[in-house]
């Protein structure tokens, strides 16, 4: 019997289904991932098996020949091309160096059966590879203003500063932080952008590479433009003359006013000074040699100057720093750095010896003389004198009259009650004649010694210049007055002395009494005289009575010329208000005479001959 065509073709489409299956079991593939694998990295050999259960494959370790080692293997489920199930089996292995590796004998067991995959060829290869490039950084400011110190620091790739070489750039300027490797100190002059260069840095192979950084430099804000430094804070200091020190007059005094603070030296301006005399008046101060420099603790600098002065007269000189302006780079204000003032004394210069007139001397050893042929405490002082120990004859005369050798004392002492008078009188001669012999001692003395000296010797003579001018204001003045005080005044250079225009008022009261008397007389008698001789007495009675009347307003006007109280000076300073807190003004020399306007028990309000009026210390002022 003859088979049909649609026979045919259903035999024809089994027998290919049957077949297909049978291909896919011999199909195994081998793939080798990478096939060049580098040396140190891992690579893999994947075996595909089509129609194998993944749960029954067990890979078996394969023998290596090689620089290589075996890590493990691991299988898996999967298809392979035709969609068939399979076993993904996967060997793992590491290439330790280049070369070629041999896998002998891969293999794995399926059930009870040993499938080969064969033995395979591997070729390991190295590659040189390029670094990769590391990079550093500036640590700096994104802006700064001109002339405002900065710090930039060389940071490594781990942000730890490392060493930098010196470098340039135009209109920088830096040096590098003792210490701080990788640091510096830098300032720029102009405004602008500062550029940090490009920088390699760092030994073969830990070598980096500083990337550029730009800085903005800006300008000093206009209403800065007067700060003399940039960055701060600033302090300012004057360094000499020292406060209190006592200078000579006409002596040139040297001085250095310094400004420290954060900078670079010699960019910030110098600071300045005024120096003011005793009457508020500017004293020339020279413009000085300026001087800058790097002070002991970084990042610090000076600017100063030194100059010098000279000083003209006695007084209290203030030396008084101007205030010194910054701009603080942080706020962007202007600040101001300040230093109190200092004040020197100024004393007199030493007066050329004074020496005492002889009729001076003889009129006082004469009257310590007639003291002492009246009272036996004044013979040791009279003993002295007609020796020439004239030192010797003060403090004699000084313990016979009662008086301490205080300051003060001898000015103030009583001139009233019986004697007084004189004994102030010898007392005065006495010290007149004694201080004008001390300069002669001076010499071997120290310059201050010899000032202190000095000023203690002028204030007894102006002691002794006020009992003289007191005596000359009592009614009856002691003999000799006039003349000790034109003497004592004389050696302070008062030759043109105010003295009274009228006689003492006690001499015309006794002429003025002794008219009045005798005109009385004369009076009577016209009651008993004839016509004739009776008119002639009367005119001369009138007369005489006129001339009391005058007499007694003169005397009247010579009270008031002397009731206006006026000082002698011992020697002080002046001042604006009577507070010991008050500024010192100018030093009152010895032997200056004036008008008391005012007076309290500790202060004095005075107005000097050719001068102003002036608050003086009590203890200052000898009133008469």
């Amino acid at each position: 019997m003859k088979a049909s065509p649609v026979f045919c073709v259903c035999t024809a489409l089994a027998a290919t289904l049957l077949v297909l299956p049978v291909r896919g079991q011999d199909e195994r593939r081998v793939t080798i991932v990478p096939q060049q694998p580098l040396a140190g990295s891992a690579f893999v050999v994947e075996v595909i098996l089509p129609g194998e259960p993944a749960e029954v494959v067990v890979p078996l370790e394969p023998l290596l020949s090689g620089p290589a080692r075996y890590t493990g293997a691991d299988v898996r489920p999967g298809q392979d091309g035709f969609g068939l199930d399979s076993a993904l089996v996967s060997y793992h292995f590491l290439a330790d160096a280049a070369g070629t590796i041999d896998i002998v004998d891969l293999s794995a067991r399926s059930g009870t059966r040993v499938l080969q995959f064969g033995s395979w060829s591997i070729e390991a290869v190295s590659i040189t590879r390029k670094p990769a490039t590391r990079y550093g950084s500036w640590s700096a400011p994104d802006s700064v203003l001109v002339r405002e110190l900065f710090t930039i620091t060389a940071l490594g790739p781990d942000g730890i500063p490392v060493a930098c070489p010196s470098f340039a750039v135009e209109g920088f300027l830096f040096e590098a932080v003792a210490g701080n490797p990788g640091s510096f100190r830098a300032v720029v002059l102009e405004p602008g952008t500062l550029s940090l260069p490009r920088l390699e840095l760092g030994a073969e192979a830990g070598r980096f590479e500083l990337r550029p950084f730009s800085i903005a430099v800006k300008d000093i804000p206009d209403s800065a433009k007067n700060a003399s430094a940039v960055g701060g804070p600033w302090k300012l200091e004057l360094v000499s003359p020292e406060p209190g020190v006592t200078v000579m007059e006409d002596e040139v005094v040297a001085w250095e006013l310094r400004a420290s603070g954060p900078g670079w030296p010699g960019l910030a301006a110098a600071p300045e000074l005024t120096v003011l005399a005793p009457d508020g008046s500017n004293v020339p101060a020279d413009a000085g040699l300026a001087n800058s420099g790097r002070t002991g603790t970084a990042p610090g600098s000076f600017t100063g100057l030194r100059g010098t002065f000279r000083v003209r007269g006695p007084g209290m000189y203030t030396i008084r720093p101007l205030p010194y302006a910054w701009l603080d780079a942080t706020t962007r204000t202007v600040r101001q750095a300040v230093a109190p003032p200092v004040r020197i004394m100024v004393a007199p210069a030493a007066q050329p010896a004074w020496n005492v007139p002889e009729p001076v001397v003889a009129l006082a050893r004469t009257r310590i003389a007639a003291l002492a042929t009246r009272d036996a405490a004044w013979i040791p002082a009279s003993e002295a004198a007609t020796r020439g120990d004239w030192t010797a004859t003060r403090l004699e005369a000084y313990q016979a009259a009662g008086i301490s050798d205080v300051r003060g004392d001898l000015s103030s002492a009583s001139l009233h009650g019986r004697g007084s008078a004189e004994k102030a009188f010898a007392a005065a001669a006495a010290t007149l004649v004694a201080t004008s012999a001390l300069p002669d001692s001076f010499e071997g003395l120290s310059a201050a010694d010899r000032s202190t000296a000095s000023t203690h010797a002028a204030a007894l003579r102006a002691e002794a210049l006020a009992v003289f001018l007191r005596l000359e204001r009592v009614a009856f003045p002691v003999r000799g007055s006039t003349t000790m005080a034109d003497a004592a005044a004389a050696s302070f250079g008062n030759l043109d002395r105010v003295s009274s225009v009228l006689p003492p008022a006690g001499w015309m009261l006794v002429v003025g009494l002794a008219c009045v008397v005798v005109a009385a007389a004369l009076g009577a008698l016209v009651h008993s005289t004839r016509a004739p001789r009776g008119r002639t007495l009367r005119v001369a009675a009138l007369c005489l009575a006129a001339v009391s009347v005058v007499v007694f307003g003169l005397a009247v006007l010579s009270v008031l010329e002397r009731a206006s109280p006026r000082f002698v000076s011992l020697g002080g300073t002046a001042r604006a208000v009577p507070s010991a807190l008050a500024a010192e003004a100018e030093a009152v020399g010895a032997g200056r005479m004036g008008l008391v306007l005012e007076s309290t028990a500790e202060w004095s309000f005075v107005e000097l001959d050719q001068g102003r009026a002036v608050w003086l210390s009590a203890h200052d002022v000898a009133g008469y």
